[in-house]
């Protein structure tokens, strides 16, 4: 289920010649989103996204629609992240980690159906791209629409495959305001997925908003709608995001966007000096952070004390997951990966990870039965905690083990 699902950037020029109305509707909104995407005034926003998973037995209906009857409900979660956009490219991380160092949003988002793109992406791939063929639609209450396609030679599409990420066609249509002939939507369809990624059908719906950044009026992303067929796990998954708090960036991440087809890994700003904690270490860790989940997101910071004689020393961390899963019943999965600790004025870096307790069988037998799948074995020993619950609360004062273990390679 660990699927992911990533675009690059896009981009468009008129190829045929249509009536003047609309090539001039055309040329202008060509004009602003080419002066949008070229200022080079940094900003960042806040993403929130709901990501609701359904299993449907009609695959083929599934694979062949943006929407899907009958379908089954498996599981849900939330994200929160932060998105950075800069000399044209869009970086993340989770929400307040103020280090913007992940040049693909599918290094942050390891699992489940992500995407970016929104920002700059699209708008170079669509709006700045020659060669592009573009056709008027009509107009209704003020909006002309226009229709799109994008071939494989010149998209800058991605989606993920096991072993790399593979370029696809696209295609779709886009509204404009025909008062300020700013963008106000646009539609993105993918086209002659791999097999080897598994989807078979995604599309992407963006609405657009002129925002006040750093002085100047910036054409961002209000919100977006994705959904995606995935034709093995028999998963139709609907992705709803929304954009707030946008303001100005001024961190001095590295930014690296390349266009060449695999997501860019480009150079990361080093770490501060700071001593390391072993692999191996156990570490009883009491919560100070409350978590909740009508209230919190994967993605929200984490901090705790380290229970021992010697003192208590403070550990920060992040929630990457918290999810509500449906099947036999409803139970949640949570993991809170601590990645920094503060002691007696000295700051540490590690990667710790809930330490099962061995008892799991025994708490989830409602849910799981005498034996534990081999899949439930397997979340439980990567750090995932699993609650037989309607509800997940856990109060400041959970006290439980986390483990410190190797640091995922650069």
């Amino acid at each position: 289920m660990r699927k992911r699902w990533m675009h690059a950037i896009l981009i468009l020029t008129c190829g045929r010649a249509i009536a003047q109305e609309p090539a001039e509707i055309l040329g202008r909104v060509r004009h602003n989103v080419a002066e949008q995407v070229s200022r080079a005034a940094n900003y960042a926003c806040v993403e929130t996204i709901e990501r609701n998973y359904l299993v449907t037995r009609d695959v083929a209906a599934a694979c062949g629609s943006s929407s899907i009857k009958h379908a089954k409900p498996y599981m849900h979660d939330r994200l929160r992240l932060d998105v950075a956009v800069s000399q044209r490219s869009e970086i993340y991380s989770w929400h307040g980690e103020n280090n913007f160092t992940s040049a693909s949003v599918a290094e942050v988002v390891r699992s489940g159906p992500i995407s970016s793109g929104g920002f700059v992406g699209y708008l170079m791939n669509i709006f700045l791209e020659p060669n592009i063929a573009i056709a008027y639609v009509g107009q209704s209450k003020g909006i002309a629409r226009f229709r799109y396609e994008v071939p494989l030679a010149h998209s800058k599409y991605q989606t993920s495959t096991p072993k790399s990420y593979a370029r696809i066609p696209f295609h779709g249509e886009f509204g404009v305001d025909t008062k300020n002939f700013q963008l106000k939507d646009l539609i993105v369809t993918g086209e002659d997925f791999p097999s080897a990624s598994d989807i078979c059908f995604a599309e992407t719906h963006v609405s657009y908003q002129i925002a006040h950044i750093s002085g100047a009026d910036s054409l961002i992303p209000s919100g977006f709608l994705l959904r995606i067929a995935n034709r093995l796990s028999n998963l139709f998954t609907e992705s709803r995001g929304a954009y707030s708090d946008c303001r100005e960036f001024k961190g001095e991440s590295t930014i690296v966007f390349d266009t060449s087809g695999e997501p860019s890994k480009g150079p990361q700003q080093p770490p501060a000096s700071r001593q390391k904690i072993p692999a191996g270490r156990t570490l009883p860790i009491r919560l100070i952070t409350p978590i909740d989940d009508r209230k919190s997101f994967t993605g929200d910071r984490v901090e705790g004390v380290v229970v021992e004689p010697s003192g208590n020393s403070v550990v920060h961390g992040v929630i990457t997951e918290l999810a509500a899963h449906y099947d036999p019943a409803t139970h949640y999965y949570l993991k809170i990966e601590f990645e920094q600790m503060e002691s007696n004025g000295q700051i540490y870096s590690l990667r710790a990870l809930h330490k099962p307790t061995g008892n799991e069988a025994e708490k989830l037998y409602l849910l799981f039965g005498d034996n534990l799948p081999e899949a439930i074995k397997q979340e439980l020993n990567g750090g995932t905690m699993i609650f037989d619950s309607k509800h997940l609360h856990l109060d400041p004062g959970f006290t439980a083990d986390w483990i410190t273990i190797e640091p995922r390679p650069n």
